[in-house]
């Protein structure tokens, strides 16, 4: 079944407020293909508003590097919060600033999504495939951070397993982001009938 694209742009921003690449009861799906859509509408600077419990590994290192890769400055101001996937993305920001309350979560992947065929290989191979595919994420996810944030990859193999939580002060002092405690706060009309702190509980697994 084909899924109806996403408007993202609204008011000069990027507004990624969602579940990445994952259905979710309360939240819209955000896709890398409508990322990269939203950013061909966009022209010079781009500011990108992310709110997301996280939700597919893979969707969210396409958008990371859709991101990274943009020519124009990449501003990324998490509203609430980033956590698995969605911390990912944040990573892509020239300058990420976190608001006020706003909380940064990063974590292994534990989970792989796949396709039905990829999912009959994986049965055939056994579980030994599964591992090796989490562990090759594991270093993707940990070489970003770690590009970002300068802190040794042993440091963020640490803070993956305790599964961190990060305050905005605390994000700034590890290299996670480059401003905190931010109050500023101007609504976006996509998003009407939607609270800052609504739907963002963690998402338990990187898909």
């Amino acid at each position: 079944m084909q899924v109806a694209a996403q408007k993202l742009v609204a008011d000069g921003a990027l507004w990624l407020w969602g579940a990445i690449g994952t259905t979710d009861p309360y939240w819209p799906m955000i896709r890398a293909a409508d990322v990269e859509a939203a950013l061909a509408e966009m022209a010079g600077p781009v500011v990108v508003r992310l709110n997301s419990g996280g939700g597919s590994l893979g969707e969210g290192l396409k958008i990371w590097a859709l991101l990274a890769q943009h020519p124009a400055t990449v501003t990324i101001i998490i509203d609430r919060l980033a956590a698995s996937a969605a911390s990912i993305i944040a990573m892509a920001g020239d300058h990420v600033v976190m608001r006020a309350g706003a909380e940064m979560m990063i974590h292994r992947p534990r989970q792989v999504s796949m396709t039905s065929d990829k999912a009959l290989q994986l049965i055939a191979a056994g579980v030994a495939y599964r591992a090796d595919a989490c562990a090759s994420m594991a270093l993707d996810i940990v070489a970003i951070y770690a590009a970002r944030t300068g802190l040794h990859s042993e440091t963020i193999e640490q803070l993956l397993d305790a599964a961190a939580v990060m305050s905005g002060r605390e994000a700034v002092r590890l290299g996670f982001a480059d401003e905190a405690d931010v109050l500023a706060w101007q609504p976006s009309s996509l998003l009407p009938h939607q609270a800052l702190c609504a739907g963002t509980a963690l998402h338990g697994e990187i898909s």
